[in-house]
C-alpha cells in the first residue's frame, strides 16, 4: 500500500525517506540510489530526531533560504541608496535605513530563534553552516557589481556635454 508522504504537518517527521526508494529484486530489498552519508548532525528542535532524509528537512532548507534572502537584502538596500555615488562616499547617514536594516535583522533572528516564532512561520533554527552563510558570496558580488557599475557611469567618458555615457544610458535606473 503507496503511503503519501506528510511534508506540510509534523506526522512524518521521523520517517526517513531513503525508505521509499527501495526496491525488491527477487528475496532481497535494494536501494535505487547509492546514499551518500549525512554529515550534518543536526536534531530537529521539533522532533528530537535527525534531520537528514527526513520531511523536516525541506523546513530547514526553506528556513536558511529565508535568512539568505534577508542577507542579500542588506546589500540590496545599501547598493540602491544612490544611484551614481558609492556606498563608500554616500556612508550610512540615513537614519531610518539603518533602523530598517536593524528591524529586518533582529525579525530574522526572532523567527530563527524564539520558539514561538519557530512553530507560527515553521522556520527552523539552522546551524551556522546553514544559517544563511551561503548567501554572502553572492551579497558581497551584488556589491561589488553595483560599485563597478557606478564607477564605470561616473568615470567613463561622454561621447558629447549633453549625451550621458553607454553605461549611464543603460544601466543607469
Amino acid at each position: 500500500v503507496y503511503k503519501r508522504q506528510d511534508w506540510e504537518g509534523l506526522k512524518d517527521n521521523r520517517f526517513d525517506l531513503r525508505m521509499s526508494y527501495l526496491r525488491c529484486e527477487g528475496n532481497e530489498v535494494v536501494p535505487r540510489f547509492d546514499w551518500n552519508i549525512c554529515n550534518v548532525t543536526q536534531l530537529s528542535s521539533v522532533s528530537n530526531a535527525p534531520v537528514c532524509y527526513t520531511t523536516e528537512a525541506l523546513r530547514y532548507a526553506q528556513s536558511g533560504f529565508f535568512y539568505a534572502i534577508v542577507m542579500c537584502q542588506w546589500s540590496n538596500i545599501l547598493s540602491s541608496k544612490t544611484r551614481k555615488l558609492s556606498f563608500g562616499s554616500q556612508g550610512l547617514s540615513n537614519f531610518f535605513m539603518i533602523f530598517s536594516i536593524f528591524f529586518e535583522t533582529i525579525l530574522m533572528l526572532m523567527i530563527a530563534f524564539i520558539q514561538p516564532f519557530n512553530h507560527v512561520f515553521g522556520a527552523r533554527d539552522c546551524i551556522t553552516m546553514h544559517f544563511g552563510l551561503h548567501a554572502l558570496p553572492f551579497s558581497m558580488l551584488q556589491m561589488i557589481h553595483d560599485e563597478i557599475r557606478k564607477f564605470l557611469i561616473r568615470e567613463w567618458p561622454q561621447p558629447d556635454e549633453h549625451t550621458p555615457n553607454w553605461f549611464e544610458r543603460n544601466s543607469l535606473w
